[in-house]
């Protein structure tokens, strides 16, 4: 849980990889749970590190990244690194025209790691549940890693949420003591294309349907 009240629940039994909680009753995320959200993000950014790197089990860095001493992050390179895991899948004009955005688009260059932070790194919609009491429940923390705040809220943004939705959760996290740099939003959506790319490369349903390769399109030609 975050964002109040921690929920908790009994550790039924556990594998190498796997961990059996007591069941939980949630529902979907709804479209008036921005000022919820953004409260959350906060709360899980505020936790910093001094460079980049993966996490151990008590959110301690265990493994500084391989440009640790660089303590930049821009889209550009994401992005191009997860372009060269996705080009086999991809259209090869889309993906022509992505590494073309990328090396010329300014924004695509720019550094947007204010410091490092606790970032989800799938913080999706599909990963945002509430409870009966509207309690939110962030699932799915296998891929968090000391990064910048902007890929989960690319993330969070990704399919175009309302923009009373944006506007709640832009307020919230910035009362909760998030960091939102200017051209915040279009930079989180430009940063995403690396995420959606990722995504594209290791899952076969992302493949299965166009949403992808659309919104990588919708957000290069924005």
């Amino acid at each position: 849980g975050a964002g109040g009240d921690a929920i908790k629940l009994h550790l039924l039994a556990t594998g190498d990889d796997f961990l059996l909680l007591e069941f939980l009753e949630l529902r979907p995320l709804p479209a008036s749970a921005g000022e919820t959200v953004g409260r959350a993000l906060a709360e899980i950014h505020a936790l910093t590190y001094p460079t980049t790197g993966s996490l151990g089990a008590d959110l301690s860095l265990a493994r500084l990244s391989p440009e640790a001493g660089d303590v930049g992050f821009a889209a550009r390179g994401y992005g191009h690194a997860m372009l060269s895991e996705a080009e086999p899948y991809l259209d090869p004009g889309l993906a022509a025209r992505i590494a073309a955005f990328l090396d010329h688009d300014p924004l695509a260059a720019r550094d947007v790691l204010d410091v490092p932070v606790l970032c989800h790194c799938d913080f999706k919609v599909s990963n945002l549940h509430v409870t009966p009491a509207d309690e939110l429940v962030v699932l799915d923390w296998e891929f968090a890693w000391a990064g910048p705040r902007l890929i989960d809220i690319g993330q969070l943004l990704r399919w175009r949420p309302p923009e009373s939705f944006v506007r709640a959760f832009a307020d919230a996290y910035r009362a909760g003591g998030g960091v939102l740099i200017d051209d915040w939003c279009r930079l989180a959506e430009v940063i995403d294309i690396g995420s959606l790319l990722g995504n594209f490369a290791h899952n076969e349903l992302a493949r299965s349907t166009l949403d992808f390769e659309r919104r990588l399109a919708e957000i290069i030609a924005a």
